[in-house]
């Protein structure tokens, strides 16, 4: 009983009537109403006479604000991002988080009001399709709302519901001005220098409706990776200018980029098409520090060699090389890396001449080789 309450006392303080706040109006569609009216007969038929007592029960248990209601507006659509809500009104935490209602109010811009109440319309159910009986995971939500047109000034809020179809409160408004965005930014190239990635592009001086595009075009420019979605802009002010620099958090990864030309209008900033995407495979290209200070010794079971051991961060091992005489190509002696600063030649031959050489190698995906060691000759006798 307890239960059915809650879901009618819901539907009738949160969708029937205008909100106390700001007098915007929510409008359910007519089944919703329906079965809202049912459980209401329902309750008065079995509950209504008779009854004596406190007339007065306690408030049903609702989902807070759904958390980071965010737009972006592109040509065609307006896209929203929030996160789930993770506590009820009372504190206690959401178990039963069931989905989210969508609601948008309309008005042409000529028309539009700051101050004035709108009528707002559910315009998407979005059913949450988590693990029951724990909070939800702190991912985001998104919808595409594509029934969008120029000229035209919408506003967005979001609830949360429970398991009881008990609607949480009101996120938003989230009020998107909507028109004409640029056009895409052309001739988007790639550039690497070292670490530092620049990209640069072709400047925007047309809107996506053909209409010449003032000086106000803005840019963004996006990264991800391979698993991934494209998220946030990694510029956090707007760029002036057709070109950014980034430098990648980790090497040994495959990063893609894009730019977004961005036009502020009314209070909206409209975002364009996303360029051609460029991939970048960041490979660790710089080898480590030469080793320094290798000597060689004589003695009967070999040549020892011997240098100074290197600490930097990345290191992975040694290479030794020989080669006859003082000329020729060195050769590599050791078949797999070495981790100690010393190795002892068990195949040189006696009363030869050898010339050796080391190097560093790192623990990149590339296994970047440091150049030659300063060479150490030896002529190889024992007494």
């Amino acid at each position: 009983m307890k239960h059915l309450y809650s879901s009618v006392l819901s539907v009738h303080a949160t969708h029937e009537i205008q909100t106390a706040s700001d007098c915007d109006v929510y409008r359910l569609p007519l089944h919703r109403l329906l079965i809202a009216l049912c459980a209401v007969l329902v309750f008065l038929m079995l509950f209504g006479c008779g009854r004596k007592g406190d007339p007065f029960l306690s408030d049903p248990i609702i989902p807070v604000k759904v958390r980071g209601l965010t737009t972006v507006a592109r040509p065609g659509a307006i896209n929203l991002q929030w996160q789930a809500p993770r506590k009820n009104v009372n504190g206690a935490d959401l178990l039963d988080l069931a989905g989210f209602y969508i609601y948008r109010a309309r008005e042409l811009a000529e028309d539009y009001c700051a101050a004035c109440p709108r009528t707002y319309e559910l315009l998407f159910d979005y059913e949450y399709d988590g693990p029951q009986g724990q909070r939800p995971k702190k991912s985001r939500y998104s919808y595409r709302d594509t029934a969008v047109r120029p000229g035209s000034v919408y506003a967005y809020r979001v609830h949360a519901y429970n398991a009881s179809e008990a609607s949480g409160q009101a996120a938003g408004p989230a009020t998107v001005h909507y028109d004409a965005a640029p056009g895409t930014p052309p001739v988007f190239k790639l550039e690497r220098r070292n670490k530092l990635v620049v990209l640069s592009w072709q400047p925007v001086d047309r809107l996506s409706d053909g209409r010449v595009a003032d000086d106000s075009i803005r840019y963004r420019v996006y990264r991800r990776v391979q698993t991934d979605d494209y998220d946030r802009s990694l510029n956090t002010e707007p760029l002036t200018e057709a070109r950014f620099e980034d430098i990648p958090p980790a090497y040994d990864t495959v990063y893609f980029y894009t730019v977004r030309a961005l036009r502020q209008h009314e209070e909206t900033a409209l975002e364009s098409d996303a360029a051609a995407e460029l991939q970048l495979e960041y490979f660790d290209l710089t080898p480590p520090e030469t080793p320094q200070f290798l000597t060689a010794i004589a003695q009967p079971s070999g040549v020892l060699l011997k240098w100074k051991a290197k600490t930097e961060k990345g290191f992975a091992g040694y290479n030794i090389y020989r080669r006859k005489g003082r000329s020729g190509e060195f050769t590599r002696l050791n078949p797999d890396l070495l981790e100690m600063n010393s190795w002892l030649d068990t195949t040189a031959s006696r009363r030869r001449r050898y010339e050796y050489a080391v190097t560093a190698v790192d623990d990149s995906l590339r296994a970047n080789e440091s150049a030659l060691s300063e060479p150490v000759y030896l002529y190889y006798i024992v007494d």
